[in-house]
């Protein structure tokens, strides 16, 4: 499946987005796009990470523990 994140984040349809097989991958590619930034910006190495739900599979993946 083929799914355009950015132009369903930008345009919608809002119940599209809010399905949770797309909400998740938007809410995970989004997480890993800001840590980029921060790293490329900012250069944060955060001692710790942590997350809940699916906010964990984003710390663990910014730890390089998966």
């Amino acid at each position: 499946m083929h799914l355009d994140l950015w132009a369903l984040c930008q345009q919608g349809p809002a119940d599209k987005l809010n399905e949770t097989t797309v909400t998740q991958p938007a809410v995970f590619t989004a997480d890993m796009a800001i840590w980029h930034l921060l790293q490329q910006e900012v250069g944060v190495k955060p001692d710790f990470v942590a997350g809940h739900s699916l906010g964990e599979i984003s710390a663990l993946t910014i730890a390089e523990s998966i």
